[in-house]
């Protein structure tokens, strides 16, 4: 039978695997997360009689289970008289580990485990009852901070302890005696008072920039007399730190009140972490350096800046100037991501309408078209020097018979020459997995971005340098001209335009290579369309047309009946940009299928083979590679005037001369139409050109101010 002395047995053994659960409770603790409550104590109970292993219904079921020594588990058995009996069996060691019946303990019946059981859980109640309320808990807290409070200085009483120190006492014996009855008694007394106020500002920061009684104590005891101080030493600084050090600190005027400044790299999109962060003296000398945030401590008056790293894809924060005089300053270096329009273009697809996707109008490619406008423009280059400057002034984006004031504008060439000039912005493209056999990609990734540029693989459209006219070129009195009024000029070699160009200004040639192609992609980011014709119209069936029929337009493009009635198409402001009258190329020969380019911008030379599947009878390109210079090389001509990209390209052996645009009323001629074909001595009627700026481009003030620039007889 189980006896009282039994039971008491088990649960001094329950309780002996569990300890006094009171002590389970700190005596003492600085925050709610180390003390425990009733759920913490329910665990650890849980936890402590992990050795008991259960009941089991047979021997052979327990001997499946493995447990530690002296584990102990019950077998539910039967005794002689047929009473259901639990029989105890302990994990020991002998030849081997195994479960034996414990001979030191009785079996019990049902009815006497229950009563252990329910024992057990009355003796676990009980201490649980005895735990702190949660109210009891956070008062002790309370009173740990309190008196952990008790055991700092202030600064305030560490500056009245350091005034004690009597300069005079380096390498004096007495030097050590620094813990005097009197020292002590004063600085005890000091704490005292200050501990209310401590107690009120109890925060980290407060408490991270505080001495222990202790830690001052060893500070001033050192006997390193070697140091110079630069600075008081912060709590937890491993700066070797003397009494002497202190006094002269003291006495040199460096123990003055400091700005803790941290300074942190964030983003409004994406991950800045791995921006390097520098703090910097007026003399932008760094002082301290950090990767996604830096600190710093700076004495009262210190003028200094803040600035981080260039971080590809993001702007790079302004540079901030403070003069310190905070206790603590944290200073945020916000990096701005900078936004981009893709739009893809896949050659494998016919239809003209649906080739291409992505951004289409998105929002980058919106505030490059509202940024670009058309101007008029005066020579304003001085004697000697080496690079043209056009002066210009912006018209009407509604109506460019204006200026932008509302004005009249005069665009027969009395008040300048039209230019359209895009603003600066950055463009990258990108073919898309592995290219063919021919060196082209089916798809390819248009990508713009006009706030910044996102890593140097993208490449910059000098909108601040480049200008492109907006009629095609009239010759008056030797010089290329762009103005409204007459007919643009035929019959010229590409030479001869180029020399007409530049009889204007330094830094004028007919229009370029670049500008072909980068209206191309604007054109296809914004239509996503590759049908220019079927979007913005055909244009004139001849190349003896009045120039400005589309001026009142101002940067409004042509619908296909509007460029009927008016006999010209206009594009981003562009009057003919395609047809009527082709125009010669400025900066671009080919001699044998490999094109020869003459940058706008920089004035290199780069070799671009292609053409070559183009050569002889003219077809409808299908075709394209597109390199990372914007380089479009027509591959292939197996397309129609209706789709792929709807446009013809044509060329030939030896040493050729390129043209753009297409001529009269032609279906093959559009935004992407280029040709190859003749060469450079060859000039007829209905080829022309265009003017092309590049060099220092100034905006004039007011119209006034352009006006009054203006040559006499301009």
């Amino acid at each position: 039978m189980t006896t009282p002395q039994m039971l008491a047995g088990i649960r001094d053994w329950v309780l002996g695997k569990t300890g006094d659960i009171t002590a389970l409770i700190p005596a003492q603790a600085t925050s709610q997360n180390q003390l425990a409550d009733k759920e913490y104590v329910n665990d650890k109970v849980s936890t402590a009689t992990a050795d008991f292993k259960g009941t089991y219904n047979s021997l052979e079921d327990l001997e499946q289970v493995t447990a530690n020594a002296n584990d102990y588990a019950f077998v539910i058995a039967t005794d002689a008289a047929g009473n259901t009996v639990y029989k105890r069996y302990k994990w020991v060691e002998g030849t081997g580990w195994s479960w034996e019946y414990d001979l030191n303990n009785s079996s019990f019946t049902a009815a006497q485990w229950a009563a252990i059981q329910s024992g057990i859980t009355a003796a676990l109640v009980t201490k649980l009852s005895e735990l702190p309320t949660n109210a009891e808990l956070n008062q002790r807290v309370q009173n740990a901070i309190d008196t952990a409070l008790t055991s700092y200085y202030t600064k305030t009483e560490i500056d009245a302890l350091l005034q004690t120190i009597n300069t005079s006492l380096s390498g004096k014996a007495s030097q050590t005696d620094l813990t005097a009855e009197e020292n002590r008694a004063k600085a005890a007394e000091q704490a005292e008072a200050a501990r209310a106020q401590a107690a009120e500002q109890a925060n980290a920061a407060a408490i991270a920039e505080r001495y222990t009684k202790q830690e001052v104590n060893n500070l001033l005891s050192e006997k390193q007399d070697t140091l110079t101080f630069d600075e008081m030493p912060t709590k937890g600084s491993t700066n070797p730190v003397t009494s002497d050090g202190i006094a002269k600190a003291i006495e040199a005027g460096q123990a003055e009140p400091h700005e803790n400044v941290t300074v942190t790299a964030t983003a409004n999109k994406g991950d800045v972490s791995s921006a390097v962060v520098n703090i910097y003296d007026e003399n932008d000398e760094v002082l301290a350096t950090g990767v996604g945030t830096v600190s710093l401590r700076l004495k009262y008056g210190t003028l200094y800046k803040v600035g981080g790293a260039r971080v590809y894809d993001y702007l790079t924060p302004a540079i901030q100037t403070f003069t310190a005089g905070q206790i603590m300053r944290e200073v945020t270096l916000r990096y701005t991501y900078i936004e981009r329009d893709v739009v893809t273009l896949d050659q494998s697809i016919s239809d003209p309408a649906t080739m291409l996707s992505g951004d289409i109008q998105g929002d980058v490619i919106k505030q490059i078209r509202a940024a670009s406008h058309l101007y008029l423009g005066t020579p304003a280059t001085q004697e000697g020097d080496t690079e043209g400057t056009e002066l210009i002034c912006q018209l009407d984006d509604e109506d460019s018979t204006k200026y932008f004031d509302g004005t009249t504008a005069a665009l027969d060439g009395s008040e300048g020459d039209q230019w359209m000039k895009l603003p600066v912005f950055w463009w990258k493209v990108a073919g898309v997995g592995e290219a063919a056999a021919d060196g082209a990609h089916d798809q390819y990734q248009f990508k713009y971005a006009i706030a910044g540029e996102p890593d140097p693989s993208w490449n910059k459209w000098h909108g601040d340098r480049n200008l492109v006219g907006a009629k095609e070129m009239t010759v008056i009195d030797g010089k290329g001209r762009s103005v409204s009024g007459g007919q643009s000029t035929g019959s010229a070699t590409r030479a001869q335009y180029n020399t007409y160009a530049a009889a204007r200004n330094i830094g004028c040639q007919g229009v370029t290579w670049e500008w072909q192609w980068m209206m191309c992609m604007l054109f296809y980011a914004w239509y996503g369309n590759t049908n220019s014709q079927a979007v913005c119209g055909i244009g004139s069936n001849t190349y003896a047309r009045t120039l400005g029929v589309t001026d009142a337009l101002g940067m409004t493009d042509t619908t296909p009946s509007q460029a009927s009635s008016l006999t010209s198409a206009k594009f981003w402001g562009l009057e003919a940009w395609w047809n009527c009258k082709a125009e010669w190329m400025g900066n671009v020969t080919m001699s044998n299928y490999v094109l020869n380019i003459i940058d706008m911008n920089t004035n290199q030379a780069r070799q671009v083979a292609g053409f070559i599947a183009c050569g002889g009878t003219g077809g409808w390109t299908s075709r394209m590679r597109i390199d990372a210079n914007g380089d479009f090389i027509p591959l292939a001509k197996e397309a129609t005037e209706t789709t792929k990209y709807c446009d013809w390209v044509n060329s030939n052996p030896g040493s050729r001369v390129l043209y753009r645009s297409g001529n009269f009323a032609n279906a093959y001629g559009g935004v992407a139409y280029v040709s190859a074909y003749y060469a450079p001595s060859d000039a007829d009627a209905y080829v022309g050109s265009r003017l092309a700026f590049t060099g220092v481009v100034t905006e004039a003030e007011s119209v006034a101010a352009y006006k009054a620039a203006l040559p006499a007889g301009q």
